[in-house]
């Protein structure tokens, strides 16, 4: 959970996306990563949750990630929800209501748009 808090940070530091992060798992080993690139590559389905989906299944060679578990630093958009059942994930945990909250940052708030 901790990769995926500061994954989202690096994110937000790169003015790139969203406060967003995420890490999947296999075997306790990090297979994908990802943070939201919506803003700098212009891809609205460049999520963090869909960045660490494609590189975990580039890594996997497959299009299913059976026996993964997906962390994100925020709730899950319903994109990247209705994706889950299809790639067979194990788990899904999400960090929705910690007391970082990151989606709070002050550091969010300040950012300019392009």
């Amino acid at each position: 959970m901790k990769e995926a808090i500061m994954l989202a940070e690096t994110g937000i530091e790169k003015g790139e996306g969203g406060p967003f992060g995420c890490v999947i798992v296999k075997h306790g080993k990090i297979i994908g990563q990802g943070y939201n690139k919506v803003i700098s590559t212009n891809d609205p389905t460049a999520h963090a949750e869909i960045v660490a989906i494609r590189e975990a299944c580039k890594n996997l060679n497959s299009f299913q990630l059976e026996e993964c578990e997906v962390y994100t630093s925020c709730e899950p958009c319903p994109m990247c929800q209705r994706i889950e059942p299809t790639i067979r994930l194990a788990k899904s945990l999400e960090l929705v209501s910690s007391q970082y909250r990151l989606c709070q940052d002050e550091k969010i708030g300040n950012r300019q748009q392009p």
